[in-house]
């Protein structure tokens, strides 16, 4: 991260009350402080840790400049000898803290402070701030993705975040929670977390026909296409409209990039009955409950695997959903056909 002066972020009672303790001879005693927390306010049993990194960034550069001893003269309320010192303060304490990620639970501590009074007093706002804010946004994405069940989630916060600080470093808890990937740009650079995306609603509607909107995106981005496929009618046009973007565009890719690639293989029929193949094994019928360990399996023998799933046009399209979303949330790497392949 780029360091950043953050010392005068903190509540003015932590200057008065450093000043006093140097006035009085408190200055250098040495004080103990605590971060926990009481209780979980949803109820959910535990929280995740997160902030920490900030927290160290923030003591490594705390340190007054002339212009933050001027502007506290200004309040006449410090005394010289204590501005003097500001002029060479630095944090000389020692900190213990859980690692970022960790589950805490009420009334445990969280982080201890131990240093001269002068020092632990003063970080005090910081430390909470970096702290509960992280700590809250690695909590609520926790919830979400053990909800999810294993399928990937990615947070979208941004432009509902609490200022450009709250966007970064809240993407940056959401991913210590649990989440996959962002939407946020800047905090892939300055954080290595994924930056993902779809499309907006806008982009569909630029086009005359969502068909359009759908095959030109899939041309541009051939091995990133996600679509956004709820802008008008999910299943009456954006699934079916995604399916002929994907088969006539990516499908033709697909099969030469995965002619070489050891390859599991889906089949829809008209009927409705699933069968499944691995390499140049023949097909076999499973139930739908079998895909999912079917296709681990597979993985489990060679992850670099593509799926290939065959659906008859006349499968209904929830079907053939139903099958994408299990490569999804497992990220296989699928192509979509809509043939069996003694068929074609």
């Amino acid at each position: 991260m780029t360091p950043y002066n953050y010392t005068l972020l903190c509540d003015f009672y932590e200057l008065t009350m450093a000043n006093g303790y140097f006035v009085c001879g408190k200055g250098d005693e040495i004080s103990y402080f605590d971060v926990f927390f009481r209780r979980i306010p949803d109820g959910g049993g535990y929280a995740i840790a997160a902030g920490l990194e900030q927290v160290i960034d923030y003591i490594s550069n705390l340190h007054f400049t002339e212009e933050d001893i001027d502007f506290l003269r200004t309040k006449n309320q410090f005394s010289e000898d204590f501005l003097a010192y500001l002029r060479t303060f630095r944090f000389t304490g020692d900190i213990w803290a859980v690692p970022e990620g960790t589950p805490i639970f009420p009334g445990e501590p969280i982080l201890t402070v131990r240093a001269r009074a002068v020092e632990a007093q003063f970080i005090e706002t910081f430390l909470l701030l970096a702290l509960n804010h992280q700590s809250l946004i690695a909590t609520k994405a926790s919830r979400v993705v053990r909800a999810a069940q294993g399928r990937a989630v990615a947070e979208f916060g941004s432009r509902r975040a609490q200022g450009a600080d709250g966007a970064i470093l809240g993407a940056r808890a959401a991913y210590i929670g649990g989440c996959s990937a962002t939407a946020c740009t800047i905090s892939d650079r300055m954080h290595d977390i994924p930056a993902i995306g779809t499309m907006a609603h806008s982009w569909v509607q630029m086009f005359d026909t969502e068909y359009e909107a759908f095959r030109t995106y899939c041309e541009l981005y051939p091995n990133n296409a996600t679509l956004l496929v709820d802008t008008y009618d999910v299943l009456r046009s954006g699934v079916p409209n995604a399916i002929r973007a994907f088969k006539e565009v990516l499908l033709p890719q697909g099969s030469e990039q995965t002619s070489a690639k050891p390859l599991a293989r889906i089949t829809i029929d008209a009927e409705g009955n699933y069968f499944a193949s691995w390499g140049k094994d023949k097909d076999r019928h499973i139930q739908e409950e079998e895909i999912v360990p079917f296709l681990l399996d597979c993985s489990a023998k060679d992850s670099t695997m593509y799926v290939a799933l065959y659906a008859d046009e006349s499968v209904p399209y929830a079907s053939v959903v139903k099958v994408l979303n299990v490569a999804n949330e497992n990220k296989f790497k699928m192509v979509l056909a809509t043939r069996r392949p003694d068929k074609e």
